[in-house]
Formats: C-alpha cells, structure tokens, sequence
C-alpha cells in the first residue's frame, strides 16, 4: 500500500502496486486504487542499482 487515508482503506479508498525485481530494474505494476476507481499509473521501469541507491539516500534521511 503506497496511500491511505485516516478512516480506512475501505472507506475512503487506498492506492496500491506490487513492486518487483526483474533483472536488472524495479518494476512498478498492478496498481490498485480501492477508493473511486479513477484512472491508474501506467507500469513504471526503474534501473535497480539507481533505485537502491535513491531509496539508501531517502531513508537515511528518515533514520
């Protein structure tokens, strides 16, 4: 689950997207929206070793 809101994911809706390994990138798909059914993110590509990266630097920031 990327969002929810305070009430409940089944009350005013959640986003969510299963996120993989594929080689050598992360892949973004499959999203979910359980709230209004509005239109969803296309599958999103990242390389791998830049998201690791980007995701060491932004939780470094949160520890």
């Amino acid at each position: 689950m990327l969002a929810a809101a305070e009430c409940s994911s089944t009350c005013c809706g959640s986003v969510w997207v299963t996120i993989r390994r594929e080689g050598s990138q992360v892949l973004w798909e499959g999203w979910e929206n359980s709230g209004d059914g509005g239109e969803l993110p296309p599958e999103f590509r990242f390389d791998a070793e830049q998201y690791d990266t980007e995701l060491a630097r932004a939780t470094s920031v949160w520890c």
